[in-house]
């Protein structure tokens, strides 16, 4: 075996490092290219995805869509303040009666919808849905920002039927406030039964002037009778909706 010379050492050596030194290179090279292409395969997968949700989106997301968009956020903007308008919503600060005037207000309102009602001949019940504030009985405190909600609504209703000369109103039933309308916080429901005797034509016209009353009734059923020749029994049930905007 021959022996390696002293002066052939930093050669070899040298050789060695050179090669030990193309063997990273060569394991690193390797390394970042299959990292490039997971990196790549990665890449690709996402855009396909991205992609795939842009062909199923009907609105790309470009310069024109968004700025559609804006568009359709200022138009959303204005209805908005045009319900807050348009529908009745309960003041916030408005000053509640006291329980005492309550009652006064409540005998006066029932005295002039009565004596209104006479000089059309038509009938309607003197306690107006509040049978139970008859004589001296008052309402408590805790109660009356629901009554004034009701007895609002109440005359708006006997004005209606008024107006569109009803035989009579037979009763009218302020129902409980039905449960669970106020979990949004949006709006609350009053709900009444109204039974009247009229004719064809004027429950026509009372429907109708439900439909385009600026308070947002909601007719839930209408059973009719013949009860005359000319006159109908007819029982109503129906909702308000009171809005919080």
């Amino acid at each position: 075996m021959s022996k390696i010379s002293s002066k052939n050492i930093p050669y070899i050596a040298s050789l060695v490092i050179i090669g030990i030194a193309l063997i990273y290179s060569l394991i690193s090279m390797r390394s970042a290219i299959n990292s490039k292409n997971n990196s790549s395969g990665a890449l690709k997968k996402k855009t396909a995805e991205y992609q795939n949700i842009l062909k199923k989106s009907k609105t790309p997301p470009n310069r024109s869509s968004l700025l559609k968009v804006t568009s359709n956020l200022d138009e959303l903007r204005e209805r908005y303040n045009y319900l807050r308008k348009l529908l009745p919503q309960k003041k916030e600060n408005e000053e509640l009666p006291v329980p005492l005037e309550f009652k006064e207000n409540l005998l006066k309102l029932q005295r002039l919808l009565i004596e209104r009602a006479k000089l059309y001949k038509i009938s309607i019940p003197k306690p107006l849905g509040f049978v139970e504030y008859e004589g001296g009985i008052i309402p408590q405190t805790n109660k009356i920002p629901v009554l004034v909600e009701q007895i609002d609504i109440i005359q708006i209703l006997v004005s209606y039927l008024i107006e569109c000369r009803i035989q009579s109103l037979d009763s009218i039933k302020r129902l409980e406030p039905l449960l669970g309308t106020q979990k949004s916080g949006l709006y609350r429901t009053l709900p009444f039964e109204l039974n009247i005797t009229c004719s064809m034509k004027a429950l026509v016209s009372f429907l109708a002037k439900l439909s385009s009353s600026k308070t947002f009734f909601i007719v839930k059923d209408v059973n009719i009778q013949q009860k005359s020749a000319t006159g109908l029994s007819v029982k109503i049930n129906l909702e308000v909706l009171l809005f919080k905007l």
